[in-house]
């Protein structure tokens, strides 16, 4: 491998970094975006008098299959225990909103 070819192999991996990186934002902006959306919705959904269980879940569903994900690819145990403890805390207010909806 010469020098150039070397260079321009050096120069593409670091594009790769800087893709990851930006990916790696966006997603943290968006779930910025999602969890500021919902807690404004809940705010409303309290004041209101309304079921608000279902803005939890939809909190928990991010936050679990972030943690999963994570804990899945990373091999790391506490991300993989988040994220069932994250996945039950959206079933259980999935359960309260549906108990909501129907009245129980």
């Amino acid at each position: 491998m010469d020098n150039k070819e070397a260079l321009r192999k050096a120069q593409a991996e670091r594009k790769d970094e800087r893709e990851v990186l930006e990916t790696y934002k966006s997603m943290l902006a968006g779930e910025i975006a999602m969890l500021a959306a919902s807690f404004a919705l809940m705010l409303l959904k309290i004041f209101t008098d309304n079921v608000w269980y279902d803005v939890y879940a939809i909190m928990f569903a991010g936050m679990a299959g972030n943690h999963v994900y994570k804990g899945i690819k990373l091999g790391q145990k506490h991300e993989i225990i988040l994220g069932i403890a994250a996945s039950l805390g959206c079933l259980l207010a999935t359960a309260g909103a549906v108990c909501g909806y129907l009245g129980l």
